[in-house]
């Protein structure tokens, strides 16, 4: 209880001279402004002299205040208004923002229209507005004005740095108060309420100091540091037990099977039962063994990803098409055929920010079928045959995650072997899911797979990269080995119309957020 009354006492100690601290501040201000409008009046014909001269007046103004504000550690805003011109200048900079400053702004100009009795010189005023409450001041001669204000939090920025309790506060009071008064509680909170005998205030500042409020984060303290200390001997305790079991206890049996194996030997010259010691060789053995084909395993994973992005690489970069569609822009160029060329251009941009995705990101069904429509576009401008393409996407598709460039790398290959062809080119898409399987068939009436492609396909066989060839079906059978471990198939065969058709079998699961690259 002594404590208690000793933390409580601190803390009005804290508060008196803090308080004491925004009355030597409103009195200073009060002095400057009233010098400046009682015994300058050069400063108050300001606004009857000509524009330069008033301007010089201004400026002089500015680096007055703005020295006297630099002093203060509460950020007071002074102006100068003229009542018979209306015109509000601020002399020193507002740092709020612009919204709340014009709402402030012009509940002050209205407040100074008016003379009454809230409106004296010298008097410090509490004021609403509908940005928050304002400390306003100002000194008046006639028409002309000098004066300052704040913000209420501003004003208390200093104080509310303190805790003081749960539920302790400090806010301002309307109404003038002769003296202080403090009134102490022991078990319930105690208020403080300072008045401004050197100040003309219409306000006062009223403090509440809740029960415990200053020992509080104290005990908190020292739960968090008993806390940590006790998780951090867990931790210890738990590092010790895993040293113990993994390494100590196997070295030590190990230890004991060869001081055995010692002790048989140099008593009878070989041990009758060495199965110990064979059994502890052949652990050591297959420990060995096992660490080997790990890191094998490791390294040929790393060899295998390093090569799939080099594929997918060259997959991204075609020379020759980028060639030839800066070669069709030019045509359409000197054909002054500008709609197509912007047209064009919109796709070729498309098309090459989504083509840069790594080999491993995850996209949309949706966004991959959007590219697949800026491929067909460009290609149709492209090659003189007619392309027809028509999807069946169930709904509950669109945002399934697949591999990018998955669906459009059958897309451009039924393309490519179809170029020089007579008739249209009708490739079909359809997407649905079947059991939790994502189910894709991409078919087309081009000429089919050979037989002998066919059947290495079923056995496993695909064709050899050479030359760039064939990397595009590599690529994806690779990338949906590495990605679904095994889970998905491909499925080669042709259409009864001899086309090629492809069906591709994805397990769902949780994946990472596709990147939207439009």
């Amino acid at each position: 209880m002594q404590k208690r009354q000793t933390d409580e006492q601190q803390m009005v100690q804290i508060a008196d001279r803090f308080v004491k601290k925004i009355e030597s501040e409103l009195q200073n201000n009060s002095n400057y402004m009233n010098q400046t409008v009682i015994l300058r009046r050069d400063y108050r014909n300001m606004y009857q002299m000509n524009d330069l001269e008033r301007v010089n007046k201004i400026s002089d103004l500015q680096m007055i205040y703005k020295l006297l504000g630099e002093m203060a550690d509460i950020p007071y805003n002074y102006f100068v208004y003229d009542r018979e011109k209306d015109s509000f200048l601020e002399l020193t900079r507002v740092d709020i923002q612009f919204s709340q400053y014009r709402e402030i702004r012009n509940t002050l100009k209205e407040r100074l229209k008016v003379d009454n009795e809230e409106n004296k010189s010298g008097v410090w005023y509490l004021a609403e507005t509908p940005a928050g409450r304002v400390i306003l001041s100002n000194w008046h001669y006639e028409n002309y004005m000098l004066g300052t204000w704040t913000r209420e939090c501003d004003l208390l920025s200093g104080i509310n740095t303190i805790d003081w309790g749960k539920y302790g506060q400090v806010e301002l009071l309307p109404g003038h108060k002769e003296q202080d008064e403090k009134q102490f509680h022991l078990w319930g909170n105690s208020l403080l309420c300072y008045s401004f005998p050197n100040c003309n205030t219409d306000f006062s500042i009223q403090i509440t100091i809740s029960k415990d409020g200053g020992l509080k984060w104290q005990m908190l303290i020292q739960i968090f540091q008993i806390l940590m200390l006790i998780w951090v001997i867990g931790i210890l305790i738990e590092l010790t037990r895993y040293v113990r079991r993994s390494f100590l206890v196997p070295t030590q049996n190990l230890t004991e099977i060869l001081e055995k194996y010692q002790t048989a030997d140099n008593e009878t010259g070989r041990p009758e039962n060495d199965t110990s010691l064979q059994d502890a060789y052949e652990i050591l053995d297959k420990l060995g063994k096992r660490a080997d084909s790990l890191t094998t395993k490791l390294y040929a994973s790393e060899l295998e990803k390093k090569q799939l992005e080099i594929n997918f690489r060259n997959l991204q970069i075609r020379p020759h098409f980028f060639a030839n569609c800066l070669t069709m822009l030019s045509a359409m160029a000197e054909n002054n055929e500008i709609e197509k060329i912007n047209k064009l251009t919109v796709c070729l941009a498309n098309y090459y920010r989504y083509i840069m995705h790594d080999c491993m990101d995850m996209v949309t069904v949706g966004q991959e079928i959007s590219h697949m429509n800026d491929v067909i576009a460009v290609n149709d401008e492209w090659n003189s045959n007619q392309i027809v393409f028509t999807s069946e996407i169930e709904e509950s598709t669109k945002n399934r995650k697949i591999p990018v460039l998955m669906i459009s790398t059958f897309l451009e290959n039924s393309i490519k072997h179809t170029v020089g062809r007579e008739g249209t080119l009708r490739i079909g898409l359809k997407v649905w899911t079947e059991k939790k399987v994502l189910c894709i068939r991409i078919t087309d009436n081009g000429e089919g797979f050979q037989k002998e492609m066919l059947e290495g396909f079923k056995l496993g066989i695909y064709p050899k990269e050479e030359l760039g060839r064939h990397i595009g079906i590599n690529n994806v059978i690779q990338r949906l080995k590495l990605i679904y471990t095994g889970r998905a198939n491909v499925e080669f065969s042709c259409t009864e119309s001899g086309g090629a058709c492809v069906e591709i079998h994805i397990p769902q699961e949780e994946t990472d957020e596709a990147f939207d690259c439009r």
